[in-house]
């Protein structure tokens, strides 16, 4: 939410003297969105997409841009974005599911291990007695 706030700012701020600043930021926080924040796939996705929306009618509107052109290569740049950080989120969280289900699976073999050692104990108790 704070980035839209930001967003919305940045772009009525720097509406006609330089519209494509606006563009950077949505770039960079959506790259970041992917990069540093905890999400899932499916949610980075999503808030990519509607961070690149909401930057894209902020620079149609505020912005001032008429041109196709102009307003084409600045979603090229956000599309772009958005498959750079797609690139990037998958491979770690991906890497994140492995270390975690690793991590899983020697927790299980620690508990089973215990487990079998408890009841040795108890029949060698039951034994002993």
């Amino acid at each position: 939410m704070v980035r839209f706030l930001f967003q919305i700012s940045i772009s009525v701020y720097f509406a006609e003297r330089r519209p494509f600043i606006g563009t950077s930021f949505t770039l960079a926080s959506t790259y970041l969105t992917y990069a540093l924040m905890p999400n899932r796939l499916k949610d980075a996705l999503l808030s990519g997409t509607i961070l690149a929306a909401v930057g894209t009618i902020l620079l149609v509107h505020v912005g001032r841009l008429n041109g196709e052109l102009e307003i084409g290569s600045a979603l090229l740049i956000l599309l772009c974005g958005n498959a750079a950080g797609v690139c990037t989120h998958y491979p770690r969280e991906v890497a994140q599911r492995k270390a975690f289900l690793e991590t899983r699976q020697c927790i299980e073999a620690r508990l089973k291990i215990q487990r079998e050692n408890q009841q040795q104990f108890q029949i060698r108790r039951k034994q002993q007695s």
